[in-house]
C-alpha cells in the first residue's frame, strides 16, 4: 500500500507585486501600501478560507488604497490584487 503526504507550509503571501497590508489583524479598515504601481486599476478579491470571494472590488491604482472590511464576520481571510490577466499578489489578514 502506498502512503502519500501532502501539505501546505505558508499561504500568508504570493504573487510578484510587493504589497504591505496594515493594520493585521483588523476591525474595519484594511489599508494596502504598493511598492510600485504602473497600472490604471486593480481589482481586489478578498476570499474566505474556503475560498469564497467574499468582496470584490475595482478601484483606480495608486500607492495607498483601503478597502473597508467592517462588514465581514469574524475570520481568516485572503486579499488579492489583479490586473486585467494577472494575479499580481495575495496575502493573508485576520479579521477581529
Amino acid at each position: 500500500m502506498l502512503g502519500v503526504t501532502c501539505g501546505v507550509n505558508s499561504i500568508d503571501e504570493i504573487g510578484q507585486t510587493d504589497f504591505q497590508i496594515y493594520p493585521n489583524p483588523t476591525r474595519d479598515i484594511i489599508n494596502f501600501q504598493l511598492e510600485e504601481s504602473t497600472l490604471n486599476e486593480i481589482e481586489i478579491h478578498v476570499t474566505d478560507i474556503y475560498g469564497r470571494i467574499r468582496m470584490a472590488k475595482t478601484i483606480a491604482a495608486e500607492n495607498d488604497l483601503s478597502l473597508n472590511v467592517e462588514a465581514l464576520p469574524k475570520g481568516i481571510y485572503f486579499v488579492q490584487l489583479l490586473d486585467e490577466k494577472n494575479l499580481l499578489g495575495a496575502k493573508r489578514f485576520v479579521k477581529l
